[in-house]
């Protein structure tokens, strides 16, 4: 498989292969419930994954603006040049197994962070792990780690609208979804602890906190702040074009032409997990509206205020 954008090269499959059940089964591991592609060998070997000094973390939890992120890292690394941009290292998350078969009776698959042992510096990893699940070494290096935050409310919505038509999940209901989230029973445990833990951690020098709604309002100065993160002195005008090139419309462009201009199954994941879900929807503020019933926002409101207070974080929901 050719090294070219979006593309990995060398993918070591696995001796093993997933059934059907298996890639419609969610796994549990330390109290916290998981997809099915996060298989609970691959959390245990991570926790030894070997770190680089220059390696570059950016976590979330699920539907908070991953993929934005990962691609403004990336054109900040590449200066703003389209041409030298290098996804490899973050086209899934660490913990996640790439599958290529999805759909049959039995599918082969890679592990992300075997993939990531063979790509060059400087890598950008993504995942949606709590803290503790991270390797160890992002601790002893004080790795540089970017954490998103979004408003809940809207997460929950995108995150529903992402896996409600997948039959991985067999068709959710949206009520199904919002009790199983706000209770931190469905994948990835509660939002709550998952955004306080990063939240608690935000005066650590290798760690930069940035909420979703802040980059919507204030998209160049967030962007200057991730580059000084990082210790990169662009000029006005890379900024300039990594805004530019980084917004939501150019992204789905982007991802569109990379799943229309090549059959390769790594590509065509970049912009959509594994060909059926798109990673990029509306990534508006308060498009919650139009999904919560007016039950559902009263008792999230009374949890959120229980969950959040005395934190001192707080959230644009519209």
């Amino acid at each position: 498989m050719a090294t070219t954008d979006g593309d990995i090269s060398g993918l070591e499959f696995e001796p093993e292969v997933l059934t059907k059940d298996d890639l419609q089964s969610l796994n549990t591991y330390d109290g916290i419930t998981f997809p099915p592609a996060v298989r609970v060998e691959a959390l245990k070997e991570i926790r030894s994954f070997q770190i680089r000094q220059d390696d570059v973390f950016i976590v979330t939890y699920p539907k908070s603006g991953t993929h934005w992120m990962n691609e403004i890292v990336n054109f900040l690394l590449a200066d703003g040049d389209a041409e030298r941009v290098n996804r490899r290292s973050s086209i899934v998350h660490i913990e996640f197994a790439l599958i290529h078969d999805v759909g049959k009776e039995r599918s082969k698959y890679s592990y992300m962070y075997k993939l990531l042992k063979n790509i060059e510096s400087r890598r950008i990893i993504t995942s949606h792990l709590r803290y503790r699940f991270l390797p160890k070494q992002v601790d002893e290096k004080k790795t540089k780690i970017i954490y998103v935050a979004r408003n809940p409310k809207d997460v929950f919505t995108s995150w529903f609208h992402f896996l409600k038509n997948d039959p991985r999940y067999g068709h959710l209901p949206w009520e199904t979804y919002f009790n199983g989230a706000l209770s931190g029973e469905y994948m990835f445990g509660s939002w709550f602890d998952h955004v306080l833990e990063f939240w608690k951690m935000r005066e650590e020098e290798n760690v930069l906190f940035l909420k979703y709604e802040d980059l919507k309002s204030n998209v160049r100065e967030t962007v200057a702040s991730i580059a000084n993160h990082l210790n990169l002195t662009p000029t006005d005008d890379v900024i300039d074009r990594v805004v530019q090139s980084t917004s939501l419309d150019e992204m789905k462009k982007r991802y569109k032409r990379m799943e229309t201009d090549s059959q390769d199954p790594v590509k065509i994941h970049y912009g959509k997990s594994y060909g059926i879900n798109s990673y990029v929807r509306k990534g508006k503020i308060g498009d919650w509206k139009n999904l919560f019933t007016v039950a559902q926002t009263e008792e999230f409101d009374r949890v959120f205020q229980e969950k959040m207070k005395d934190s001192g974080l707080s959230f644009v929901f519209q």
